[in-house]
């Protein structure tokens, strides 16, 4: 895939200023959602006013969170009020090339190379986590890739097949699932969970994100910049 990130100047800005605009290429996350959207959306210094898709989507929260940093050097020296150097302007826009050819896994670079994590890793470690704390009953996960049908989620009793696939699938047990977007060094995690009938559902929220938190930091590397957790139901 090839993005079309495109650095110009406009007519009407003067020689203190720069545009930069992101036409449409066809790139696209998983969710779908067009990246050239979240780009303009990030370098017009928007990238914390989410639109009610993206409040409940982990892969455009990871991809803010991802573009928003790589694009902090370009906003730093915005702020001085000079223009930014070209050099800066495209060393940022390569590195967010780099991850929009990459929507499934995150990238740890390094002198020597760099590190691929895939999603579904992230989606393991957080449904693992979250399984052994207490108050927890059943944590499921489904990690649908670009382009790929999801055919099955295991669950307590068995398998779930997906509508698709020809069979009728539980509502409930289909909404069991962990999720994870990630972009870069950025990751988003949603967990969905049923609990302990009587457990503190606040507090177990928060053990919640912060443990898997903590977890999928020291496993992968990947900095977790959301965790959300729905609580589906509760069992005796």
């Amino acid at each position: 895939m090839r993005s079309a990130l495109v650095l110009h100047e406009m007519e009407g800005l003067s020689d203190q200023e720069v545009a930069v605009s992101f036409e449409p290429s066809g790139d696209r996350l998983v969710c779908g959602l067009a990246v050239a959207e979240l780009l303009d959306q990030v370098s017009a210094g928007r990238a914390d006013q989410r639109d009610t898709h993206q409040e409940g989507c982990p892969h455009c929260q990871a991809a803010l969170a991802e573009y928003d940093r790589l694009w902090a050097p370009v906003r730093e020296v915005a702020d001085t009020e000079v223009r930014a150097p070209d050099s800066v302007l495209e060393e940022a826009i390569r590195l967010i090339r780099g991850v929009v050819a990459d929507p499934t896994y995150g990238s740890l670079p390094s002198p020597t190379g760099a590190t691929r994590i895939s999603a579904r890793i992230v989606v393991v470690t957080a449904r693992e986590t979250a399984q052994d704390i207490a108050g927890v009953r059943i944590v499921l996960s489904k990690l649908v890739a670009p382009g790929v049908t999801p055919v099955s989620a295991p669950t307590a009793g068995g398998t779930v097949r997906h509508p698709d696939a020809g069979q009728t699938a539980n509502p409930r047990q289909e909404e069991l699932r962990v999720v994870a977007g990630v972009a870069g060094r950025s990751t988003a995690i949603e967990i969905t969970l049923a609990a302990d009938y009587g457990t503190d559902l606040v507090d177990l929220g928060e053990r919640i994100r912060a443990e898997v938190a903590t977890r999928v930091r020291e496993l992968t590397g990947l900095e977790p910049v959301g965790v959300t957790v729905h609580i589906d139901d509760v069992f005796d």
